[in-house]
């Protein structure tokens, strides 16, 4: 396979408490969790399994090498969030405990929210999976669709946060009925792409969990680094 070698960028987004939300406002360091992030500057990498499975390793690494910095600039984080590729959450599972273990020492928990969600059916992907969850390892739903629903993917009780876009959330047929469902299974709700005031304020009048957007902080680049695929 042809090597490629890429910068990358660190981001990290705060995800508010809607209880935070008058005293809160532009900054990530009093977010109830952290969302981190790995963003090509090249776009030149190839997609192979492969390259996932090394990329997705360099940014759990990353938060290893990083912890101390995580828990004092964001002490009041109570979980952290990272992007997995479905087809290499096998190949990382032991990392991934690992990792957990470690951020549990600091009281926070680890959320993978996975990418690539055609595949989550396959059958040795959904056994890591529950393996991770059983560990203690959550996971998330992200920007949940019709077709998700559809699918009925939410009634698998791995998914502890089912994230959604402002757009998509009045799109939900029965969006009253869902919402009462998803917050009596006490799973979180996290509404994304709170771009002002008026669209936090509206949301007050929903029973939803969490907020997440560019009112809040726009992603803060911490890093920046050469990986070699």
């Amino acid at each position: 396979m042809k090597q490629y070698h890429s910068t990358f960028k660190i981001y990290i987004q705060g995800i508010h408490s809607r209880t935070d939300i008058k005293r809160n406002l532009n900054t990530v360091y009093n977010s109830e969790g952290i969302e981190i992030f790995l963003e090509n500057e090249k776009k030149t990498i190839n997609n192979s399994d492969l390259s996932n499975l090394k990329i997705n390793s360099y940014l759990l690494s990353w938060i290893e090498d990083n912890l101390l910095l995580l828990k004092i600039n964001y002490k009041n984080a109570k979980f952290i969030t990272i992007n997995i590729d479905i087809t290499s959450m096998k190949k990382l599972k032991n990392r991934l405990k690992i990792l957990n273990k470690k951020l549990h020492s600091s009281s926070i928990f680890l959320l993978i929210k996975i990418t690539k969600r055609e595949h989550i059916l396959t059958k040795d992907i959904v056994q890591s999976i529950y393996e991770l969850n059983d560990f203690g390892i959550k996971f998330s739903v992200d920007d949940i669709t019709i077709r998700d629903l559809q699918m009925k993917l939410i009634k698998l009780n791995i998914f502890e946060i089912i994230k959604i876009k402002l757009s998509d959330l009045y799109k939900i047929p029965n969006k009253e009925e869902f919402i009462k469902n998803m917050n009596g299974r006490k799973k979180k709700i996290v509404v994304d792409n709170i771009e002002n005031i008026k669209d936090a304020n509206n949301l007050l009048c929903e029973p939803i969990n969490y907020l997440q957007g560019n009112l809040f902080y726009n992603p803060q680049v911490i890093s920046k680094k050469e990986i070699n695929i």
